[in-house]
This record gives structure tokens, sequence and C-alpha cells, in this order.
């Protein structure tokens, strides 16, 4: 079972549990309160990646996800893994992407998230949600902008310009993920809409880029101009270096590329993963997380 075999699994599996409401502010999400896995695919096939690292022989100090606890994951009244909305810190700043963001197979106290606001003792509200795209991004800053207090920095971690939160037929959203070939029925459910347009892009890799580039442009425009200071980050997941570079030159934003390969070893003797997973075994693990906090405190500080 490779990493990449996973990434495919998850992409075709149904995305049921993305099912945001909006009532004019932020984005709310049915994930509330305390859970141990993030969503049923977790739970059904942990006792398999129990069994997967068991063999390999993989120790508990670097793989330490044998036993989690029943609140792994912890959720706010908005369904984010964060602080309550109406509970900030006067000064704060706030993080927002998909699964990067919201530490997916992690601890809290294992996020980048985390050990940013250990060393910049700054109050980081999390934002992110696995499996939504760029627009998603913008909607909910723009609802935040709209209806609350302005935070000092966002954060922003652009996932693949590929993936897109789009409404079904019966009013719900969804995530689609035009960058696989496939996609699964339950996720469009006869939505003769999305479909097409699902089928409509894949002809073209070119309509996403576009729809990505403007969707970049507008929320970078709507935040400096509101007096924010934004910083664009790309994970290597999801990007390469050269096209980071190519939209920095063609929107005239500042962009950073992050290497998540920013530790040696991985369990690259096993030739099954290159890199260090979390407890879902498709995520990075904590030993990718310091070093991304380090290397987003060293842009702040140089430029």
């Amino acid at each position: 079972m490779k990493y990449e075999r996973s990434i495919l699994i998850r992409r075709t599996l149904p995305t049921v549990e993305f099912a945001p409401s909006y009532f004019g502010q932020v984005l709310k999400f049915p994930h509330q309160g305390v859970r141990k896995f993030h969503n049923n695919y977790d739970s059904e096939r942990y006792q398999d990646v129990v069994k997967l690292v068991s063999d390999l022989e993989i120790s508990e100090e670097i793989w330490p996800y044998y036993h989690l606890e029943e609140d792994f994951y912890k959720y706010n009244s908005f369904g984010y893994r964060t602080y309550e909305l109406d509970e900030l810190q006067k000064s704060f700043d706030i993080a927002i992407g998909c699964c990067c963001v919201e530490g997916l197979g992690l601890r809290q106290e294992e996020t980048w998230v985390h050990h940013y606001e250990k060393n910049t003792g700054r109050q980081l509200v999390n934002l992110g949600k696995g499996g939504t795209g760029s627009n998603y991004i913008n909607i909910n800053l723009t609802a935040w902008l709209s209806h609350r207090r302005r935070p000092d920095r966002v954060i922003i971690f652009w996932s693949d310009p590929t993936s897109k939160t789009v409404f079904r037929d019966n009013g719900d959203f969804t995530t689609l993920q035009f960058g696989n070939q496939r996609i699964h029925p339950v996720v469009t459910d006869g939505d003769e809409n999305i479909n097409k347009w699902y089928k409509a892009e894949l002809q073209d890799r070119g309509i996403s880029s576009n729809e990505f580039v403007l969707t970049y442009m507008s929320t970078n425009v709507m935040l400096h101009s509101s007096g924010i200071d934004v910083r664009n980050f790309f994970p290597s997941i999801y990007w390469k270096e050269e096209d980071v570079r190519s939209i920095e030159q063609f929107t005239n934003t500042q962009a950073h590329y992050l290497d998540y390969n920013n530790v040696s070893g991985g369990w690259s003797s096993f030739r099954d993963y290159q890199y260090f997973p979390s407890s879902d075994m498709t995520h990075h693990g904590w030993q990718h997380q310091k070093p991304i906090a380090t290397k987003i405190g060293e842009i702040y500080e140089n430029t």
C-alpha cells in the first residue's frame, strides 16, 4: 500500500461528511465536539493501518499512533479545529487551507499550527478543512471580513488548483477533485450539472488553472485592501516550485514554496513511504511539522 495508492483510494471515496452550511458569517461544518477519527473512512481502515505499521516493525517513537485518544480531534461549534470564534484575543492571526492546515492524522500539539503559536506567542485561528479548494478559501475569508474582526495576519496554504468546492443540486456543498480522473457516484448522486462540469474540466486543465489564478488574485487584493498581512504558501504535496515561481511572476504577488520533504529518513528502507506518515497513513506526520512552522517564521522575519 503505497502513498500514491492511499491518495487515490481517498480521492475516489465520497466526501459526504464535507457538508457545511452558510448563515452569513463563515461556513459551518457538522464536525463538532470531539472525535477519535476524522471520518468513517479513517475509522474503517485504521486497524489495517496498524497492522501494516506493526508488520513493518515501526517503533512507537517514530509512529506514535498505535493507540488514539477518544478526543484525538477537537472541534468548536462551527466545526473548526480551533478556538470558539467569539472568544478570540484582541490580536490574532488566521490560517486557512485544506488538510495541511487542519492537521489531518495529527494530534493538535503535533501540528505546525501549534508550533507556530508556541514559537511566536501569537494566537492562530485554524480555518483549515481537509479536501477544500481555493474557492473555499476565498468564500470563507470574504465572509469573515464581512462579519468579524480583522486578523493581523492571514496565512494561506493553497491546495491542488484542480480542487473545487461546489454546490450540489440539493444545496449541500461538496468538493470535486478534478486532478483525479474518476469521481465516486455518491458525490454527485445524479447531479447532472456537476457531472457535466467535471467532464468539461477534465478535457482542459487550463480551465482549472485559469480559475485558480483569478481566485488567488482576488483573494490577495481583498486582504491587502483591508490592510492585512497575507502570506501565500504552496505545499510541495500539490505544487512544483517552478509552478509557484510562475504564479508569482504572472500575478505580481509574493508566493512561498513549502517543501514537505523537510526531514531525512522517512520509511524509505521499506520502499513504501519516502516520508514519515501521520496516523491515517495518508498525510505527513509529526516529524514534518516543526520544520514547516520554522520556515514560516523565517519568512516573516526576512520579508
